[in-house]
């Protein structure tokens, strides 16, 4: 079969600067529990945690708040009610003060349970009031698992139901599958990240890495552009409106979870498109009743789309999720004409002036033409940064 073909390369991808600064809330919850007296590498746990907790702290611009909350702290598992109930904050929140984080983190040994539902749930009391608005984030780290009967995941669903919001960022050292599926899921419902620790420096890392993301916040909204026509598309493929194309576009609607916009385009053969989308520093949470919860957060702003094909079971040929203050390019071909659909929306929830995408077709013009070499020797140079069509055809073989 004889052909034009068509070349497209691209290689994308742009991330924003961050910046550091007082509007940062965090707090530390480290487990003193029993397990934590256990001898890793020549090292107890517990004293792999304090030296952790002491380098996460060293990330912390000076005027950062922070909190400090241990649980198993100072009953022991012989007492298993009031073990149960061990949490407290040992440092309430203040400007970051590493000598006496140091000497706090000293002044207990690992007894009891671990009651990590307990602690969160204790933890949403120790943000001031005017912390509301802020960033606000709690590093859980643990060696083990829920051991008194509560549920962490629901703690955390149930307080940003109540517009309690917050970022739970999740550290597990030498746990077990079954502790790291809990303090995943934890992570997940706040709206954090895991971290796997194996190991003393491998925890170093990770509270550090945590850390550092919790204690960098985006920049404020000035410098970041929020145009693009609102627009709504359609509940489903039979509603699917007309993708408006070379024009930024952005939802007009909070998106939730799992729901999606949809857009429908039609393509030639071998035609190419560009779709582009980019985060900008908002975020939201969605609540069951409806209610939406913004922030600015550095873990808060998502986008996702995604592109089917119009047949029976509308397969999917390609999908994008981006991240925190993220854009990037994706160069869409089509080897038959035919209607397709882009879908907006994802795994987390969009907020309405957080996700901006914008789709392009591409056009070709004499200067966008290349002849290549028909050997190795012969090989013309390659230009970057160019959509390009090879000027001749090519068989089969």
């Amino acid at each position: 079969m004889i052909r034009s073909t068509l070349l497209t390369i691209a290689v994308l991808g742009f991330s924003f600067p961050l910046a550091a600064g007082a509007d940062n809330y965090v707090e530390y919850i480290v487990d003193y529990s029993g397990s934590m007296a256990k001898v890793d590498s020549g090292q107890r746990q517990v004293d792999s945690a304090r030296t952790a907790l002491i380098k996460g702290l060293a990330q912390a611009p000076n005027d950062s708040k922070i909190a400090l909350r241990f649980y198993g702290h100072r009953v022991s598992k012989d007492q298993m009610e009031l073990s149960c109930k061990d949490t407290e904050v040992v440092l309430p929140f203040g400007n970051t003060d590493l000598v006496r984080a140091r000497e706090v983190s000293s002044l207990y040994e690992p007894r009891g349970y671990t009651p990590i539902a307990h602690a969160l749930l204790q933890a949403s009391n120790d943000f001031p009031s005017e912390s509301e608005g802020r960033a606000r984030t709690i590093i859980l780290l643990s060696d083990g698992e829920e051991t008194c009967g509560g549920d962490p995941v629901e703690v955390i669903k149930q307080l940003k139901e109540k517009g309690f919001n917050v970022t739970v960022h999740t550290i597990g050292f030498n746990v077990d599958a079954k502790t790291q599926a809990l303090l995943e899921a934890i992570a997940e419902a706040g709206n954090g990240r895991y971290f796997d620790a194996k190991g003393a420096d491998q925890l170093y890392q990770a509270v550090e890495e945590a850390s550092k993301e919790s204690f960098t916040i985006d920049k404020t909204s000035t410098d970041f552009d929020h145009g693009g026509r609102a627009i709504r598309g359609g509940d489903d493929f039979a509603s699917a409106i007309e993708l408006p194309f070379g024009e930024l576009l952005k939802l007009d609607h909070h998106q939730r979870k799992k729901e999606y916009d949809y857009f429908y385009f039609d393509l030639e053969p071998y035609e190419t498109i560009s779709l582009f989308g980019k985060t900008l520093e908002l975020g939201v949470n969605i609540l069951p009743d409806g209610r939406s919860i913004e922030s600015k957060s550095s873990s808060a702003p998502r986008g996702a789309f995604e592109v089917r094909r119009d047949s029976d079971n509308k397969p999917l040929l390609w999908s994008n999720h981006i991240g925190k203050f993220n854009e990037n390019t994706h160069l869409f071909h089509a080897h038959e004409s035919g209607r397709f659909y882009l879908l907006v929306g994802g795994d987390y929830h969009i907020h309405k002036d957080g996700f901006q995408f914008l789709a392009e077709r591409l056009s070709f013009s004499g200067e966008d033409r290349i002849k290549g070499g028909i050997t190795r020797e012969s090989a013309s140079p390659l230009l970057f940064g160019k959509t390009l069509k090879i000027d001749t055809h090519l068989g089969s073989d």
